[in-house]
């Protein structure tokens, strides 16, 4: 019994690992694709104005890909002018926001609760700004996926703690 539980101990702490790390892998990886796609647009627009990062996020938009993203580019006048999410008030830096109906569409998905919404905000030169962002619900996802994982596992593995000992002790 004793080395059932201090096998099942072990486990738990590398299941501790697999589920921190797997999480700030996934989180880190699409921070960074938000942080290139900034990039690219506030670039455009330094370089060539509104008109051609206007088109930038419209190409974007566009592109099928696994991570669902977000954009929101604002004139300096307040029009929203490209996107796909509703108005946000200007920040600076990253912001989490739970996704409620309206401010961002998650098609096929009616659990909102679950859902939060990471966007980089910048503000632009000559007063406009670029929200760009992801649903973090992949990652819950995997972490679901993770816990379920090691669940059976831990299950299994005491079953057959439980029969070889068993075993042993008819012996």
């Amino acid at each position: 019994a004793f080395y059932a539980f201090l096998f099942t101990a072990s486990f738990i702490i590398v299941f501790g690992f697999v589920y921190w790390i797997a999480t700030s892998a996934l989180s880190s990886e699409a921070k960074d694709e938000v942080m290139e796609a900034i990039s690219t647009v506030e670039a455009r627009y330094d370089l060539d104005g509104i008109d051609q990062a206007l088109g930038d996020i419209r190409a974007e938009l566009d592109k099928p890909r696994g991570l669902k993203r977000y954009y929101m580019l604002v004139a300096p006048d307040g029009r929203i002018v490209a996107g796909n999410m509703a108005r946000v008030e200007p920040f600076s830096g990253w912001k989490a926001f739970p996704v409620v109906p309206g401010l961002a569409h998650v098609p096929g998905d009616d659990e909102w609760d679950e859902h939060s919404f990471v966007g980089y905000g910048l503000p632009m030169k000559g007063g406009a700004f670029l929200v760009i962002g992801y649903d973090s619900y992949f990652v819950v996802e995997v972490q679901e996926a993770i816990i379920m994982a090691f669940g059976w596992s831990v299950g299994i593995m005491l079953l057959l703690a439980f029969c070889g000992g068993l075993f042993f002790s008819l012996r």
